[in-house]
């Protein structure tokens, strides 16, 4: 485990000095003032790897909210339809939280990013390649002849982002442990870091998680992320077992009522989880670091987080050098200081 801890630490200062790394490293620049006028309504829409949320904000407030299970996009259209259908009526701004991996870019001064590829099982067809913010507005154009801008980001930055009320940016990590996995912090005053960290491959991957690999949409790709994901973790399980199951949620739940290759699974993904986070934080060289945490695997999964901050004292971190808080409705309070400016 040290190994792997040290590792991560190393590919976080080889990607510093701008060496291939096995990590993506994709920095956000951020906006320099406001993207929308005071008292302008504008729209937050977040859009994760099983839900999704959309709020209406005013001011930096909440006006209206609410959350549904999320479809399987499986090409463009089923996004760009999504999209429009759940766009608010008469907001000209859209600010979008998106779980998947961009390239960030700064367009008309508002942060937009290029879909790298596709994750989590969710496929985007000829979207991959494109600006997800400029080919939205193109759409709604065409088909309603409405005119709005898009700003879009990866989740992670919109994680970090909204712990700015709970900590100094240079002490500040966000991070996604539920169907997804990945980290991010600031890298310098106006940038932010998101690692992909799930494309890590510094490790020795396990027998259900090559099996898994081969299986999925993606194979040979993001090994981290197939090994501790709550979008693959039931897989290994259905490997192991002669009792099918089609959820973590459901591994949790046999792992509560003492199932020990239940068990077994959700340990191993915390132990790898805690490798990556004692990397940051021998990075980050902070005395203290506070990571603000997304997921239900991560809060909910069976003695999930315990296990983490169990294996992180195992490979030497102080134990209250590492904070780990949640904030309600993260996803769109990150993206509503994107918007605001911080």
């Amino acid at each position: 485990m040290k190994e792997i801890a040290d590792a991560f630490a190393k590919e976080l200062e080889q990607a510093v000095r701008g060496k291939k790394t096995s990590l993506a490293f994709l920095k956000n620049p951020l906006p320099d003032q406001s993207l929308v006028d005071e008292d302008e309504l504008f729209q937050v829409l977040v859009v994760g790897g099983t839900a999704y949320s959309r709020a209406l904000v005013r001011n930096g407030k909440i006006v209206r909210k609410n959350q549904a299970a999320l479809p399987f996009f499986k090409n463009e259209e089923d996004f760009l339809r999504f999209f429009a259908t759940h766009l608010f009526p008469k907001v000209t701004f859209v600010a979008c939280s998106f779980a998947y991996p961009l390239a960030p870019l700064l367009r008309k001064g508002a942060l937009d990013g290029k879909l790298l590829w596709a994750t989590k099982e969710h496929t985007f067809g000829s979207l991959v390649g494109k600006v997800v913010g400029k080919t939205l507005e193109q759409y709604v154009f065409a088909k309603t002849k409405r005119r709005i801008r898009v700003s879009v980001v990866n989740d992670t930055p919109c994680l970090v982002l909204a712990g700015l009320t709970k900590e100094r940016k240079e002490r500040l990590v966000g991070g996604i442990v539920g169907t997804g996995m990945n980290f991010g912090f600031f890298l310098h005053e106006k940038v932010i870091v998101n690692l992909e960290a799930g494309s890590f491959d510094k490790f020795t991957p396990s027998k259900t998680a090559m099996a898994v690999d081969k299986k999925s949409g993606l194979p040979g790709q993001f090994p981290f992320l197939k090994e501790t994901a709550g979008a693959y973790l039931y897989q290994h399980f259905n490997l192991l077992s002669d009792s099918p199951i089609t959820s973590t949620k459901q591994m949790s739940t046999l792992a509560e009522k003492g199932n020990k290759t239940a068990r077994s699974l959700l340990e191993r993904s915390a132990s790898l989880i805690a490798c990556q986070i004692a990397g940051i934080y021998k990075f980050k060289k902070q005395s203290k670091l506070t990571f603000v945490m997304e997921g239900s695997l991560f809060w909910k999964g069976w003695h999930y987080k315990k296990m983490v901050e169990l294996y992180l004292e195992e490979l030497g971190v102080p134990r209250k050098a590492i904070r780990f808080v949640h904030i309600e409705s993260s996803g769109i309070l990150g993206a509503v200081r994107l918007v605001d400016g911080i």
